[in-house]
């Protein structure tokens, strides 16, 4: 089999885009034993997941902000140390790191029979910066150019860009995205290939293979687990009510500085123990598609709250809609319902006729079989 290469956010300090990156790469290593995750930064982005970005090129009010900074920083360096533990041990990474388009990455990307861009907003060009990595717009590639669950994080394509896109997903051999909105802009861009729908890379791992792939460590006592990927009072507000109604401990997993004021029981985990919470959790409380992911694989009793700010609302309730669990999102606490029925043996079900598409379409991706 051909050696397969995945450019995607790899790098990045956030949960779910490590679970996504690994979740991908194990799924490739079931068709090819030669998978390689491409160390490639978009120079946008070197600095953003820093602790500590002091700098000459910095003014001095600038430096003395990053001062001002360092509680929340510190944060940031235990969690990214945690995060690089679960890198190091199961990423297979090239030896080399590329940054930006250069002649070394477009030699060194002909090592590839396919190189495969995705998950997450890979192409969302204001999260790139319309940074041509990620539509694999290299120059005299001999490979196979693939897309797993690719999102463009909107709706729409400025009409100022559509002949740009146009032009760098002409060039795709197979497409696959994440979200229905997406094969919406593709068919509107005129891009005339078959376009699959897929399921987000974590959701093609079953839930005894999460917990093969991580140390077990049982939490013990009855707890709610609250994931927030951002600012969500309302959220907090309502978890506090839930939890001297049912007399359960809460346990937040902490994103910045901000959640260890909130009066809960806070963790900074790794992935290993992020994997663990979710498991273990009675009632998980979240506005992450991540977190609704692990959820649905661990088959979690639930609640979502939505924020108006947030970009993965749509695919939140792409996601819920299709397992048939629109209920378990919450306006006001009057929405929460003990008595809820989660009804996984249909969740389950529809979960499983979507995992044999997705890879069906991987499978045949790979092989050069008709899509």
């Amino acid at each position: 089999m051909e050696k397969i290469g995945i450019i995607t956010f790899h790098n990045s300090n956030n949960y779910g885009a490590i679970l996504q990156t690994y979740a991908l790469q194990t799924i490739y290593l079931q068709y090819s034993d030669d998978v390689e995750i491409i160390d490639y930064i978009d120079p946008e982005k070197k600095g953003w997941y820093k602790a500590f970005d002091f700098s000459k090129k910095k003014t001095l009010f600038q430096n003395f902000f990053e001062i001002v900074k360092l509680p929340n920083a510190f944060i940031i360096a235990v969690k990214n140390y945690r995060l690089n533990k679960f890198t190091k041990r199961n990423y297979r990474l090239s030896e080399e790191t590329f940054e930006g388009m250069s002649q070394k990455l477009n030699e060194y990307v002909n090592n590839f029979g396919i190189i495969s861009v995705g998950s997450d907003q890979v192409w969302n060009w204001e999260n790139t910066s319309f940074d041509k990595v990620y539509f694999l717009d290299f120059k005299n590639c001999k490979a196979k150019l693939i897309s797993y669950a690719a999102s463009f994080g909107m709706s729409t394509v400025p009409n100022d860009k559509k002949l740009e896109y146009k032009r760098l997903l002409s060039r795709f051999d197979d497409i696959s995205v994440r979200e229905s909105d997406g094969e919406k802009i593709l068919s509107d861009l005129g891009i005339n290939k078959k376009v699959s729908t897929v399921l987000d890379p974590t959701l093609l791992i079953s839930s005894n293979t999460w917990l093969k792939s991580v140390k077990r460590e049982k939490i013990n006592k009855n707890y709610i687990l609250m994931y927030s990927i951002g600012k969500n009072h309302h959220m907090d507000e309502i978890a506090r009510s839930f939890s001297k109604a049912t007399g359960l401990r809460i346990i937040r997993i902490a994103t910045n500085l901000r959640d260890w004021f909130g009066g809960f029981k806070t963790v900074n985990p790794g992935i290993d123990k992020f994997i663990n919470l979710f498991y273990d959790a009675t009632y998980v409380f979240t506005d992450s598609f991540h977190g609704v992911a692990f959820s649905l694989n661990f088959n979690k009793k639930f609640f979502v709250f939505l924020r108006d700010d947030n970009k993965a609302n749509n695919r939140i309730m792409d996601l819920l809609s299709k397992v048939n669990m629109e209920n378990t999102r919450v306006h006001i606490y009057e929405d929460i319902n003990l008595s809820l029925k989660y009804n996984y043996e249909y969740a389950n079900n529809q979960l499983k006729i979507m995992k044999l598409d997705s890879m069906n379409y991987i499978e045949k991706a790979i092989s050069n079989r008709d899509l």
